[in-house]
């Protein structure tokens, strides 16, 4: 998105880890550092919200074997 969020971002940049390495326990340091970024508390639990939608929609597809859409076939792997 030029101009946008994302622009903030360069390759490396692991400030997505806020909510998924951390698991849910960011140090004050990786908190003030997203935020210095120019991000807010509302990015912060936009993306937590994320994570969230994602972990639920992969736990249904797993628990009820959610067939995957022919177009998306060739990246899946073997359990």
């Amino acid at each position: 998105m030029p101009g946008g969020r994302s622009s903030r971002f360069r390759p490396g940049d692991h400030r997505g880890d806020l909510v998924a390495v951390s698991r849910g326990l960011p140090t004050a340091a990786q908190v003030e550092a997203f935020l210095a970024a120019g991000f807010t508390e509302t990015d912060i639990l936009q993306v937590l919200l994320a994570a969230s939608v994602k972990t639920i929609s992969n736990y249904t597809n797993h628990l009820f074997h959610t067939p995957v859409d022919k177009v998306f076939a060739r990246r899946t792997w073997a359990d």
